[in-house]
Formats: structure tokens, C-alpha cells, sequence
């Protein structure tokens, strides 16, 4: 019986928004600094790994004490290098000017209009402009996102935001505001809005570290459907081909960023979590497929018995999956088996060799495939990466015991439980790039694979 009929595509964003940043009055001389290292970071990624199509268009406005100026207009990406490193530049000197200042204390009656205003303009000039030359990319208001970077959060403030909504008719899930804060004022903040709901509010702590890992985040994808993995498991009864009675496990994936075009066999070893190597024609197009990679589990592999070195390439976080195309209780069944495997990786030292599937090959068995290694993570989380020929493999060196740390106990699904205590634990040698001139020695589990 061949693979059982599930939807095996996904759908996702083809175009990511332009950005606007706008920079609030008053940050500490130490978030500017985060901002700078964290945007020079961000546009070497982007120009050196991911592609320029991550962020098409990037602006900068900062909002003043008496009056908001525009540090990059908002232009394509491509083309604002010189801007960029001029704007850092310039951030820095007005950091250090802002800490002399003794009434930055003063900054919460700071009105946003006239920056917003400013990124009212721009954004409209670039939309009328593209929509007189008729180009093939027609842009909208919904193509641009606009990021608001504060220390200071009042229902003033939020009601600038609102005002700038209703006049320029712009949607409110394309406003994004972001507080920083060190830490310990977050409650504080959240008690000082009455009307949280209005528009997307993020908390950043003021270290470079964190503000470097929220502007990386605007290189993500967020899919309109998760579910990048179905983890297909056999059952007691085994049988040969995947069929309706093996058990699945449908998982998410962290994004990956470096380039995978990079990579020799990309397609067979590295797993795309979106589409930045896809270049599409229609631009104006909402959203494209991909594929919903399918794992065939083999056998396990004593996690102390190997080292780090016998797996490659970028490692992903996997997590149980939370598709909103499934109902309620589909995703915590599923989360209970996500679970369950997970525990029994972790309790047992042991890493689970699967192999990814190609469904759109009718001589998927004869074919070349690549084969991957989950091991446990952190909690309720797993990590793939993919397996390396025998050559890298090193004995992994005698490590401390160290204290089992006793976890709470958590619901098991018994099933599955079962059916991983029934599966084989690989002790040879493991390969996959010699899997058909070792075709002859894995007989003895001809019914996993």
C-alpha cells in the first residue's frame, strides 16, 4: 500500500512587506547601539545569505524632539548602502546628544504625528508612483509594514496610532510597535494601555542580543499554514510500505536562513522552511506552495555511542505542530504524541534515523534519499539535521554523568509508547550514502525500510 492520501503542500507568503522604522526620541545611548550593531547585522544577512527580496524596501525615520526627520527614505533595498551606514553613523551621534539631554525624562507627552505623517507620505508617494508607471508589480498600503521603536508606552501615544489608521486607511496588522524595556517595567507597561488590542505591541529587553534577534525576525516567514513535517512512525505490526496504520506526528520548523542553494544536494539534505530561493513572476501574488516534507522513520542510535560530527548542515528546531487547519483536539492529540516521542528520546539517549520521502516519485524505494537525525532539545522541542557520510564519524569521548533532571509527569500516548519500544536500535556502522551497496546487510530490517 503506497502513501496514504494527506495533503502533502502548503501555503505561504511569496512577498514580504517593505519596512518603515521609525526610531522614537530619548532611547538610551545602549538600545541605540543594539539598533545599529543589530541593523548592520541584519542587512549583511541579507545581503550575503537570504537575498534582498526579505526586505524589498527599507526606510528610517526618527521622531524629534520639535520635529521628525528622515534619516534613509524609503527606497529599495538594493540600493541604500551608502544611506545605511551615513544613518548608523548618524543614530550614534544623536544617541550620545540624547544622554546629555536632561529632558529626556519629558518624552512620554511626545506626540508621533509628525512622523507617522512623514511615513504617510512616503509610503503613498511610492504607491502612486508605481501604479502611474504601471509596472508589473503594482504596489498597495498592504505591501509595507511600519515598525515603531519606543521606550514609552500611554494611551497617547496609542491614540496618534489610531488617528493615523483612520486617515490614511491603513490596516492595523501592518503596525507593529515595539517596546523596549530592561526587563523588570514590562507589567508596568502593559497597565499603562487601555486599548491593547488595538495594534500588534512587542517586548524587547535594551541589550544588543535581543534587539539583534527581533530585527533578524523580520527575515521570517510567517506561513498562512505551518506544518512543514509529517513524522510517519510504524506500529507493532509492521508493514513495508507507509499505509493508513502508521502512526503521524505533524511538526513546525523554525526558519532557516542560510542559503541552500549553497549546498551540494540541496534538494535531498536540506529542507526549505520558506521561499527565498523561489523566485516568482507574479509579483502581486499573495502566497505560492510548498512542499509538506514526509519522514519515514527507520531506527534509533544510541545518542553516547556518536558524535556531533556524523550530522551536517544547518540544525532546525522542530516543535509540535499548531496548523489552524486543524481543530482543537486534532492539535493536542497530536502534541501528546509530539511529546511522547520526545520524553522517550530523552529518557533512552537515543536519536531517531528517518528518511525523507519523495512523494512525487513513483520509484521512491530505488531512488536516492536523504536521511535525517532527530534528537531531543530543549523541552517539548526536537532538532533535525542531517546525516554526514561514515568518514565523519568520531567515538564521542567519555563525558561526566551528569544529575537526570526528573520532569513532571506528563499524559503518554501508550500506543506509540509501544510501538517505539518495538523498534530496532542500530548498532552497526550507519551510512545512507552507502545504502545500496549495503542493501544485501539491512535485510534483516527489510520491513522498516
Amino acid at each position: 500500500m503506497k502513501m496514504s492520501k494527506l495533503l502533502n503542500t502548503r501555503s505561504v507568503r511569496s512577498k514580504y512587506p517593505s519596512i518603515l522604522l521609525l526610531i522614537d526620541y530619548g532611547l538610551s545611548e545602549k538600545t541605540m547601539e543594539g539598533i545599529c550593531h543589530g541593523l548592520d547585522q541584519l542587512f549583511s544577512i541579507i545581503t550575503t545569505y537570504v537575498g534582498l527580496q526579505h526586505i524589498p524596501m527599507f526606510g528610517l525615520i526618527v521622531n524629534g524632539q520639535n520635529q521628525s526627520e528622515t534619516f534613509i527614505p524609503l527606497s529599495l533595498t538594493c540600493n541604500i548602502h551608502m544611506e545605511l551606514q551615513l544613518a548608523l553613523y548618524k543614530l550614534q551621534l544623536l544617541a550620545q546628544k540624547w544622554s546629555t539631554k536632561s529632558n529626556g525624562l519629558n518624552s512620554l507627552t511626545l506626540s508621533w504625528q509628525s512622523a507617522l505623517q512623514l511615513a504617510g507620505i512616503q509610503i503613498n508617494s511610492i504607491v502612486q508612483n508605481s501604479n502611474e508607471n504601471r509596472s508589473s508589480s503594482n504596489l498597495i498600503k498592504h505591501d509595507f509594514q511600519i515598525v515603531i521603536l519606543t521606550n514609552r508606552l500611554s494611551d497617547l501615544i496609542l491614540s496618534d496610532i489610531h488617528q493615523y489608521i483612520q486617515n490614511e486607511q491603513f490596516n492595523k496588522r501592518n503596525i507593529e510597535l515595539v517596546c523596549v524595556n530592561d526587563g523588570n517595567n514590562v507589567e508596568s507597561f502593559k497597565q499603562k494601555i487601555s486599548s491593547l488590542d488595538l495594534i500588534t505591541i512587542k517586548y524587547i529587553l535594551e541589550n544588543k542580543y535581543s534587539i539583534g534577534l527581533y530585527l533578524k525576525s523580520w527575515l521570517l516567514n510567517e506561513d498562512h499554514e505551518n506544518e512543514h513535517i509529517q513524522l510517519y512512525l510504524p506500529t507493532i505490526k509492521k508493514t513495508e510500505y507507509i499505509d493508513h496504520s502508521w502512526h503521524i506526528i505533524r511538526c513546525d520548523l523554525q526558519e532557516l536562513l542560510i542559503n541552500p542553494n549553497h549546498h551540494v544536494n540541496h534538494d535531498r539534505f536540506l529542507i526549505f522552511t520558506e521561499p527565498s530561493t523561489i523566485s516568482t513572476s507574479a509579483q502581486n501574488s499573495s502566497s505560492l506552495s510548498l512542499p509538506i516534507y514526509q519522514f519515514k522513520a527507520l531506527n534509533f542510535i544510541k545518542q553516547t555511542d556518536y558524535c556531533i560530527s556524523m550530522i551536517f548542515g544547518m540544525p532546525l528546531l522542530v516543535i509540535s505542530s499548531a496548523c489552524p487547519k486543524y481543530n482543537s483536539e486534532s492539535i493536542e492529540q497530536n502534541e501528546i504524541a509530539f511529546d511522547t516521542l520526545t520524553e522517550y528520546l530523552r529518557i533512552n539517549k537515543l536519536m531517531l534515523i528517518c528518511r525523507l520521502n519523495d512523494c512525487s516519485s513513483s520509484t521512491m524505494n530505488q531512488s536516492f534519499s536523504g536521511h535525517f537525525i532527530l534528537s531531543a532539545a530543549s523541552e517539548r522541542s526536537l532538532i533535525l539535521r542531517s546525516i554526514a557520510s561514515s568518514e565523519l564519524l568520531l567515538p564521542l569521548a567519555n563525558l561526566p554523568s551528569s544529575q537526570i533532571m526528573k520532569h513532571e509527569q506528563k499524559q503518554r500516548d501508550e500506543n506509540l509508547f509501544n510501538s517505539l519500544s518495538n523498534m530496532n536500535i542500530e548498532d552497526e556502522e550507519y551510512n545512507p550514502l552507502y545504502y545500496e551497496a549495503r542493501k544485501s546487510k539491512i535485510t534483516l530490517n527489510t520491513n522498516l525500510i
